[in-house]
């Protein structure tokens, strides 16, 4: 199977996520977060979809980074995408961080 690796950057803050997921034009996925912040229901409340509506989904932008062919775990993801990141705090979600702080800044390869 086949995946797409994309980077979702908020342009007001610098603040980014990192995601995977079953293969799709980049177009496919940016139109499925387009309609679910668009929506009137709740079912993303706390989930990066209603991050994005908060801060407006005009501040995003969207980025294929790689596609892969296949099937690799988060900490595998973080390892392969992440390995050059610097600022850990810009990332919008804290597992994403915490793999940087302690496998990245402290030279560990865990």
């Amino acid at each position: 199977m086949k995946y797409i690796v994309y980077k979702i950057t908020n342009k007001i803050n610098g603040e980014y996520y990192i995601g995977k997921e079953v293969y799709k034009p980049l177009e496919k996925i940016i139109k499925g977060y387009e309609n679910s912040v668009n929506s009137s229901t709740n079912w993303y409340k706390g989930s990066l979809h209603d991050y994005i509506k908060t801060q407006g989904f005009e501040n995003f932008i969207f980025e294929e980074i790689d596609t892969l062919n296949e099937f690799i775990w988060k900490k595998e993801l973080f390892k392969r995408y992440l390995k050059d990141e610097t600022n850990p705090e810009l990332m919008i979600y804290y597992d994403q961080r915490e793999y940087v702080e302690n496998n990245i800044k402290n030279n560990k390869n865990s």
